[in-house]
């Protein structure tokens, strides 16, 4: 997890740049990062975006980058219901965008 845990803090750096270059590369970092969580977590698979409209990814992104800070935490029940509760503010937020 130190690697993921170097991975994730490379990526807030890259948010906070706010360069859409920067955004992109973050985008298609994040995207294998979940996939190898997944394995620890399988709600996580729910917060791919890679398959939604370049609108709809933007507001998607926003939801697994925290997902994947979220999953820094110790693992709890209360971790899966934070994924849990985030995952379906993610979803209204989606439909919000539509």
């Amino acid at each position: 997890m130190n690697e993921d845990r170097k991975v994730i803090e490379q990526l807030n750096g890259l948010e906070a740049a706010g360069d859409e270059a920067l955004e992109k590369l973050a985008r298609a970092t994040i995207t294998p990062l979940l996939a190898t969580m997944a394995e620890q977590e399988t709600i996580l698979k729910f917060f791919a975006f890679s398959h939604l409209p370049e609108k709809l990814q933007g507001v998607s992104f926003a939801f697994a980058s925290l997902a994947v800070q979220v999953m820094e935490l110790p693992r709890s029940a209360e971790r899966t219901v934070s994924l849990r509760k985030l995952l379906e503010s993610k979803d209204a937020a989606v439909r919000a965008a539509l």
